[in-house]
């Protein structure tokens, strides 16, 4: 009485450790589902304030345009990019060096290592 219930689970069904951010810094691609390109970003391992910044390479898409990536983290296993208005991305892994913006709509946007 008074301990609580206590959950035994075997660590192996845990599955992979939460990514870091050293393992997500270097080059990425962000692109439709379908695979079209739409804008290259370094998620650089510079410090701005507790998240470190994002830089955008080239010519982008609208869309990632308006967004305008300004920094990125990691948050309880999901990516986060954030513009300089406070906005957010969350993306989510979905294979190795792969991940889905989230939550997932008809138009969704992928991550991918490049």
């Amino acid at each position: 009485a008074g301990e609580g219930i206590l959950f035994i689970q075997n660590a192996a069904a845990l599955g992979p450790a939460p990514r870091t951010a050293e393992q997500m810094t270097g080059e990425w691609q962000v692109a439709r589902r379908t695979g079209r390109p739409l804008c290259a970003l370094t998620l650089s391992n510079v410090a701005a304030g507790e998240e470190f910044v994002v830089r955008v390479q080239g010519q982008c898409d609208p869309l990632v345009r308006r967004f305008g990536p300004a920094t990125w983290q990691m948050d309880r296993g999901e990516l986060v990019l954030r513009s300089a208005g406070g906005q957010s991305w969350r993306f989510e892994e979905i294979e190795d060096a792969k991940w889905r913006r989230i939550p997932e709509t008809s138009d969704s946007l992928l991550m991918v290592r490049r």
